[in-house]
């Protein structure tokens, strides 16, 4: 909603005795007014009618350092203490996020306690300079490229909140997807096969529990359902495809226990993780993309070389052989439990996807992988938005009947066509990427399985390149038990 200048007048001069230093004594409030208007991105909130509170900040023409900067933040006197001021600046760092901005800052007046605990419990930092040029006020800053648990968050979820438990919290996506329940409010139990030392995730979760690896079977479900009886978790998030396969054929003992698994449905798990089914699946097209065929590896060849082989059910790129010749051919085939492709040559595209299984409403961010680990995962991406390959993943998802966040797989080739290769059911190693544009892909994730009558929809965003760098957490110090810390070790 527009906001007139009278309007935001009035409003200014009604806020203007409720900070520590009135802003009549530091501005002319009408030019004040006009200078926000022209200038500023606003982001209010209206009630009962009037304008009740508003944050406003620059966004646009940043300086060097791309940090966007709140020049203010104010809630009319009879509309405090209503959450209003803190839904304001969470609604602004959105917008900073879907214009691709690297982070905010701001100042407060140090006597001004409520807003420092607000700003505290947002997740800002206290910056500390020398050279600040309002020495007598508090500098705050947040950095917004990559997602984070605000402490408010962490305070809130401290008493009866529901406890979700994540699998591999190792994995790639383990960071955005415990930041995205930790930011709805859950407790976070996580697991892992490895020590709770040898994981930096580790650190961020409400509680740990070494389980058993996926491939164990029997040993990881019995694991599973002891750590959510102790725990009081009532639902599970799996993070790698080994524990997909193994909890979507055992749904029904979790839900006899009270445990939620968030996974799309079993029929829609098999047909994403055998590469025949779901290349039969689509084998009358999609329109917009074309579809790689695959088919059994037998004693002839049933594409032009070069072919791609790779295991029927394989998994992040395991065991992908490329044949350029019939003599490689002969000496490979036939080859039990191996699908054969056409080599389709382009860059690797992935599309973090969220589906709702009642309103049906589906939001697709895509990405160019740019750079890639061996096992697939993206460390360097491009994020951008195209109609045509939205439209294509929303029929794909409808007709696979998926449920909540997946990821699918596409090749670009030179000429700018899009190539269906698979459906991954589970979180991508890059979910921190989608992210990272500003939509909360956990959150609703979990509307998807909580009868809610829809998720968000998408709102529109900056194409953005992304890049990943390895950080370096202390998770263990000698103080304690050297001997048991040697003994994991071996």
């Amino acid at each position: 909603m527009a906001i007139a200048k009278t309007e935001l007048a009035r409003f200014l001069c009604d806020v203007d005795d409720l900070f520590p230093v009135p802003l009549s004594e530091k501005v002319d409030i009408g030019e004040y007014a006009e200078k926000l208007l022209s200038y500023a991105t606003l982001v209010p909130e209206f009630r009962e009618g009037r304008l009740a509170g508003l944050v406003a900040g620059y966004t646009d023409n940043l300086p060097p350092e791309g940090l966007a900067y709140v020049a203010l933040v104010g809630v009319r006197r009879d509309f405090q203490r209503r959450g209003i001021a803190k839904k304001l600046v969470e609604d602004f760092i959105d917008v900073c996020r879907r214009k691709g901005i690297r982070g905010l800052h701001l100042y407060t007046d140090a006597d001004n306690r409520g807003a420092v605990h607000l700003y505290h419990g947002l997740g800002f930092e206290r910056v500390t300079s020398f050279e600040d040029r309002r020495p007598n006020d508090i500098h705050f800053r947040m950095m917004i490229d990559r997602p984070v648990v605000r402490s408010g968050d962490v305070a809130a979820r401290e008493g009866k909140g529901s406890t979700a438990l994540v699998t591999a919290i190792g994995s790639f996506s383990a960071e955005a997807v415990i930041s995205g329940l930790h930011r709805s409010g859950l407790r976070v139990v996580g697991c892992d096969i490895n020590p709770r030392a040898w994981l930096a995730n580790a650190i961020d979760v409400d509680v740990f529990r070494k389980i058993p690896a996926a491939k164990d079977g029997e040993s990881f479900v019995a694991a599973l359902f002891d750590a959510c009886r102790v725990e009081g978790a009532t639902c599970i998030l799996p993070l790698t495809d080994y524990e997909v396969d193994v909890l979507s054929v055992c749904r029904s003992s979790f839900e006899e226990r009270g445990i939620r698994l968030m996974l799309s449905p079993k029929r829609a798990v098999e047909v994403c993780r055998n590469k025949l089914m779901f290349s039969s699946y689509f084998e009358r097209g999609v329109d917009g993309v074309e579809v790689i065929p695959a088919k059994p590896v037998g004693d002839s060849c049933p594409f032009a070389f070069p072919v791609v082989c790779k295991p029927v059910d394989g998994r992040s790129s395991e065991g992908v052989v490329v044949l350029n010749s019939r003599a490689e051919w002969m000496a490979f085939a036939p080859r039990e439990g191996y699908v054969v492709q056409p080599f389709v040559r382009g860059r690797i595209v992935t599309v973090d996807v969220v589906r709702h299984p009642s309103s049906g409403r589906v939001v697709s961010v895509p990405r160019i992988e740019l750079l890639r680990t061996p096992n697939g995962a993206g460390t360097s991406v491009f994020v951008f938005r195209d109609a045509v390959l939205e439209r294509a993943c929303a029929f794909i998802a409808k007709k696979l009947g998926v449920v909540g966040c997946v990821n699918f797989e596409f090749i670009r080739d030179a000429g700018g066509i899009y190539h269906l290769l698979e459906c991954n059911p589970r979180f991508s190693g890059g979910l921190s990427f989608t992210c990272g544009i500003g939509y909360d892909v956990i959150g609703n994730h979990l509307a998807c399985f909580s009868g809610s009558e829809d998720i968000e929809p998408l709102q529109d965003y900056q194409p953005r390149f992304f890049a990943r760098r390895y950080e370096q957490w202390t998770t263990w110090t000698g103080d304690r038990d050297v001997a048991s810390a040697l003994k994991e070790i071996s």
